[in-house]
């Protein structure tokens, strides 16, 4: 018997301690103390309780209550905890900030999710796949393979809505700004339940004012982009206690130009039903939904009050994320290191494929804002800042000849002509060691940008495969110069055509080709195409139906010297000859007669008229002879 006692006595103690354990441990929320929580935690009212108890949850009531003290939520910390930065207590109401949530352990397999801190949303049983690629529990193939060890996991869907609910019609807002959606089917208590203030609420009512997208003004691809959200959509303040409606605060589409007015009514006829996001074919609302669908959302944010003066603040920069991979090796290539990897594929199932599947739109990431830089790539020289199947850009380590480094590609891009060709734009750097042996730094170094057909990025190279290239100081002999340049036909003789010095001269050291042949050097310098059996110092051959003159010289608005298409010489001022003048045409003297035998001339100078011809003897002084009959 007394063992008996002792027995149950023991019992008692061990029930005691148990619930007093359960009570401090388990219950006491508001307790900085370290807790272990084991199994689902609620905070907030009791799960059985309902909302309305039998009067309207209306959207008065709901302003008071708290969003983080639903049944679904669980906040770590609390109100009035802490102490300001001056010593005192935090005033009531106030946040605290004395609370905080230390996860650790190891990912040791999939018996539990394979994370650590696992974050899934939607409605899906299984997300083990996302991790392991492929579900263990089925006997799937996958569930062989490697899979991660995981610490932080977020997997997300396109959630379907909570409640999707027939609506009837929608009762004219009171005072403009509260409004509600009456059901043709009344909320049951479940659905009751299931509600929460807050939660968004989308119609399926358009605005007709936002018209849709086409795919032309987007691009003209299949692809093109998601329609507007131009449907009305607004949040849950409460509902009736009969379940007859759910207030909201006021109706809204966003891309209409009444998007700020109040007393919206989003409309119920066949017109303004939405077939594009959702095809129900009669008005309802989607409960618990909104269109998007996001990961990670972090807001970050920098007050100047809380940074000057007396603020307490000490912090003047924002930083989102900060990720440090550290490694400690003995070996070359030891270890892998990656940051992010974005990755986007069709899953099996897809009837579409690629780029197709999505809008075009599109991307990976993003960068929108006014800051003064949009990427900073701070790697090493020898580093690929930018590296992808069709452009490259290489670090800044350039050529060195006492590494044999010879020539650096410092920017790459590659398309193909019809699958094949590879047409490769290509920027590099290039040690003239045979053009210019002596040479050394930049004046024995050219840069390269041009196109070169076939090969690679890794590869630069200056045979035949080069298509042209504007080349600065080219084959390292014209230092300062630029020069446009062909491929040429061996790998040391770029044939640049045009060559800019530095201080300014041209050089065209091959034949310059213009129009109907162009102009040429060799014998002489000839502009056009020249007739065979023709050689000439300075020739010129043009076609001259469309011209009047083939020769000019001018001296600003004045003719000095033309020789016009019809093969005339036109000079305005004297011609002096030092030899004989021989002319194989006509001469024609000058028709004219001196005023007296002493009129003003020259010494040689000549004037006929019908009776006399007169000549010039010496200056000032005519002599004449008569011109004889007629025969």
């Amino acid at each position: 018997m007394r063992k008996y006692i002792i027995f149950v006595f023991s019992l008692l103690l061990i029930i005691i301690s148990f619930s007093i354990c359960l009570f401090l441990y388990c219950n006491d929320f508001s307790s900085t103390k370290v807790k272990r929580l084991t199994g689902e935690v609620h905070t907030g009212e009791n799960l059985n309780q309902s909302f309305s108890q039998g009067k309207d949850y209306n959207y008065i009531n709901a302003s008071k209550r708290d969003p983080m003290a639903e049944l679904d939520a669980f906040r770590i910390g609390g109100k009035n905890l802490g102490f300001a930065y001056g010593g005192s207590p935090i005033s009531a109401g106030s946040q605290g900030s004395i609370a905080s949530l230390d996860l650790q352990g190891h990912p040791y397999g999939m018996y539990a999710q394979g994370c650590i801190f696992c974050v899934m949303t939607g409605q899906s049983d299984s997300f083990r796949p996302g991790i392991t690629g492929g579900d263990w529990t089925v006997g799937t193939a996958a569930s062989v393979l490697p899979g991660d060890s995981v610490a932080e996991y977020i997997e997300t869907e396109n959630e379907r809505a909570l409640m999707v609910l027939d609506v009837d019609h929608y009762d004219a807002p009171v005072n403009n700004t509260d409004a509600d959606a009456v059901l043709k089917t009344p909320l049951t208590a479940q659905q009751m339940v299931m509600l929460r203030v807050g939660m968004w609420i989308h119609t399926n009512s358009i605005d007709g004012e936002s018209t849709e997208p086409s795919c032309e003004t987007l691009g003209g691809h299949a692809g093109c982009s998601l329609p507007r959200q131009n449907w009305y959509r607004s949040v849950v303040k409460g509902w009736s206690s009969d379940g007859k409606k759910i207030y909201v605060t006021q109706w809204v589409s966003p891309t209409s130009s009444k998007s700020t007015v109040n007393g919206q009514i989003p409309p119920t006829d066949a017109a303004s039903i939405d077939t594009l996001n959702s095809n129900w074919r009669k008005p309802v609302i989607f409960v618990g939904i909104t269109p998007n669908v996001n990961g990670r959302n972090e807001n970050l944010f920098y007050r100047h009050a809380y940074s000057s003066g007396t603020g307490g603040a000490l912090g003047h920069a924002i930083l989102s994320n900060e990720i440090d991979m550290m490694y400690l090796t003995t070996e070359n290539h030891e270890v892998k290191v990656t940051g992010d990897d974005f990755v986007a594929e069709n899953l099996v199932g897809s009837t579409t494929f690629n780029h197709d599947s999505v809008t075009e739109d599109s991307h990976f990431m993003l960068f929108n804002g006014d800051l003064p830089i949009g990427l900073w790539l701070n790697l090493g020289a020898t580093a690929d800042m930018i590296k992808s199947p069709s452009f490259n850009v290489h670090g800044n380590e350039g050529v060195s000849r006492a590494e044999a480094r010879l020539a650096t590609t410092e920017i790459w891009s590659q398309g193909f002509a019809d699958g094949a060709d590879a047409f490769n734009l290509l920027g590099y750097l290039q040690a003239e060691t045979i053009n210019a042996p002596s040479l050394t730094g930049a004046n024995g170094t050219s840069y390269h940008f041009g196109v070169h057909i076939g090969g690679t990025n890794t590869t630069p190279t200056n045979l035949p495969n080069n298509w042209g290239e504007m080349i600065w100081n080219p084959k390292g002999q014209n230092q300062g110069s630029f020069g446009m340049c062909g491929g040429g036909s061996t790998g040391t003789a770029e044939a640049c055509g045009v060559i800019q010095t530095q201080s300014g001269p041209v050089i065209m050291p091959y034949q310059v080709s213009v129009k109907n042949g162009g102009i040429t050097s060799g014998n002489g310098l000839v502009i056009g195409k020249q007739p065979s059996g023709h050689a000439a110092a300075l020739g010129i051959y043009q076609d001259a139906s469309n011209i009047d003159n083939i020769l000019e010289f001018m001296e600003g608005s004045r003719s000095l010297l033309s020789l016009t298409s019809k093969g005339n010489l036109i000079i305005s001022s004297n011609i002096t000859a030092s030899g004989m003048t021989t002319f194989s045409g006509k001469l024609i003297i000058p028709f004219g007669t001196p005023t007296s035998s002493t009129a003003p001339c020259k010494q040689g100078q000549m004037e006929m008229d019908a009776t006399y011809t007169y000549s010039c003897v010496v200056a000032n002084t005519w002599h004449r002879v008569a011109n004889g009959a007629s025969w």
